[in-house]
């Protein structure tokens, strides 16, 4: 650390007055690894909404071509 280092310190202490300390510290990596490991659970419940909504998009249309040939069907047969 050289003199240069002193008043830059001193503003950031004055800009961090009032934060709360666990907020400023910068930890061991926890809250890194804890970030990642949040991030890849949300990514795997994504795609799994992803394709839930896909599954749920091909039934509706299924079921709308199915209602078409019903009623096709039945005017013919009426």
């Amino acid at each position: 650390m050289n003199e240069n280092d002193a008043p830059a310190d001193k503003d950031v202490e004055q800009e961090l007055a009032g934060v709360p300390h666990d907020m400023t510290e910068a930890g061991d990596g926890d809250g890194a690894d804890d970030a990642a490991e949040e991030l890849a659970r949300l990514r795997v419940e994504l795609d799994a909404a992803k394709q839930e909504v896909l599954y749920a998009r091909a039934d509706t249309q299924n079921v709308r071509r199915r209602m078409e040939k019903d009623v096709a069907d039945a005017r013919s047969y009426a």
